[in-house]
């Protein structure tokens, strides 16, 4: 444990030096410093670290401790305190040196008598003053507390007022907050029932779509019909995007404006609240009934432009739908007609076919007459065997005849060409008014029935 000693001498006796001589018994720690600035009436100081040994609770003593059980290296000598003040036993003579630092001066003695006297004045002075004002004080307080009291029972009485109109007017402000809920809840009703209202359209006509896939053919196109239901789903879809832009509007208002009618509940509750917040509620109240008000005709307006459009895009394609039923009507009455004509060339060319192979019959046996005819002649005698006129006669029936026959298979090869080409436009036609009656099935009575059952009429007037 290291400690600090102070050291001083008068000039000029000996220097700070000598107090760190090596005879000393305490032990040296540190260097030794003193003041750097000396005066004549007073000595100059030192210091120096010391080292300081801790001591037990009790004084250990030979009275005390038995020599036997005394530890090793125990003194049992009394125990001698280092003076750290002034160092005696380092140097003796320091003490009487210490003792002149410790002296006042007379001039210091003077200068104490004149500070006392001049407080006692001083304070006599200010209590007489202090007096005097007192009595002042108390009238002024009094005066001021009774105009204050006036003052305090004039502004309660204003203030009860105040309370009473501001109450008032938060009651008016509530009902009318609450109408505003109210209206704000019955357009969120409307909106989202417009939204459900938009879905069976859109549900109907991806049926129309749906069934019209259903169609074989050269009817399997993209009509008028088809561009049309097309384009009443991308318009109901796009009214449906709208519709639920203002359903997050809506709620986001409604919440508003239950909360400001709640402060509204709490502030007539609570009559202790500020002018200040009252008037705040009011004028924000005032402001959301404004934001309500505006966003229920914005809704309306988009539910009425909402009903127009789609009401527009379902009377377009219910007319695409009629004039397209109108067209197929009329190819089915043309191609009954050129039906009715192939079936009837048809006949007839099957009853051509049947002359033609009748002629063909009866040629074959002038054929074999002219032949037995010539062979017959074959067997004259002799000279009758000749060339003569009727010979000749025969064998020219016979090679007309064989031309005839010739033509009239030749005939009869274009006329079953024919018939079958008639066949082949038969069944063509066939086939085509059959996808005409499909596709007039389907476009009249799946279609345009099941439009004609959903009253759009009534559904879009909100």
């Amino acid at each position: 444990m290291e400690q600090t000693v102070m050291y001083s001498h008068l000039q000029p006796w000996r220097t700070i030096k000598s107090f760190g001589e090596k005879n000393s018994q305490v032990p040296k720690i540190g260097e030794i410093y003193k003041t750097p600035k000396s005066h004549p009436w007073r000595p100059t100081l030192g210091y120096e670290n010391v080292q300081v040994m801790s001591l037990p609770s009790q004084s250990i003593t030979n009275q005390l401790v038995d020599p036997c059980y005394t530890p090793i290296n125990m003194s049992t000598e009394p125990l001698k305190f280092p003076n750290l003040v002034t160092g005696f036993e380092r140097n003796p003579s320091h003490a009487a040196r210490a003792a002149l630092y410790t002296r006042y001066t007379p001039d210091e003695w003077n200068q104490k008598e004149v500070r006392l006297a001049n407080e006692v004045i001083a304070n006599c002075h200010y209590a007489d003053k202090l007096k005097n004002t007192t009595l002042q004080l108390i009238k002024e307080a009094e005066e001021r507390v009774d105009e204050g009291q006036r003052d305090s029972s004039r502004m309660l009485g204003q203030r009860v007022k105040e309370i009473e109109f501001w109450e008032r007017e938060l009651a008016n402000e509530l009902d009318r907050i609450i109408i505003g809920n109210n209206k704000m809840q019955e357009c969120m009703r409307t909106l989202q029932r417009a939204i459900q209202d938009v879905e069976i359209p859109l549900s109907i006509t991806q049926e129309c779509l749906y069934h019209r896939e259903s169609r074989r053919g050269t009817e399997l196109i993209h009509d008028e019909p088809e561009n049309a239901l097309l384009n009443e789903v991308e318009t109901i879809r796009n009214c449906r995007k709208k519709l639920e832009v203002f359903t997050d509007k809506c709620k986001e208002q409604l919440a508003n404006g239950r909360a400001i009618q709640n402060e509204i509940e709490k502030d007539i509750d609570n009559k202790k609240l500020a002018l200040e917040a009252s008037d705040a509620f009011i004028k924000k109240s005032q402001l959301i009934r404004a934001q309500s008000g505006q966003l229920i005709n914005e809704i309306d307006n988009v539910i009425n432009e909402v009903a127009q459009e789609s009401w527009k895009a379902w009377d377009y394609t219910n007319n695409a739908l009629a004039r397209r039923i109108h067209e197929i009507l009329e190819a089915k009455s043309k191609l009954l007609v050129h039906l009715n004509n192939v079936q009837n060339e048809i006949f007839l060319v099957e009853k051509n076919i049947e002359q033609i192979k009748k002629a063909v019959e009866d040629k074959a046996m002038t054929m074999k007459v002219a032949h037995t005819r010539l062979e017959a002649r074959i067997h004259r005698p002799y000279a009758e065997l000749c060339r003569d006129a009727a010979q000749l006669r025969i064998v020219e029936e016979i090679e007309t005849i064989r031309s005839m026959i010739d033509s009239l298979h030749k005939r009869l090869l274009e006329c079953e060409a024919q018939q079958n080409q008639l066949l082949r436009s038969r069944s063509e036609l066939e086939n085509d008014l059959k996808a005409k009656m499909d596709a007039l099935f389907i476009d009249r009575e799946k279609c345009m029935s099941l439009r004609r059952s959903y009253p759009i009429v009534s559904t879009i007037n909100y």
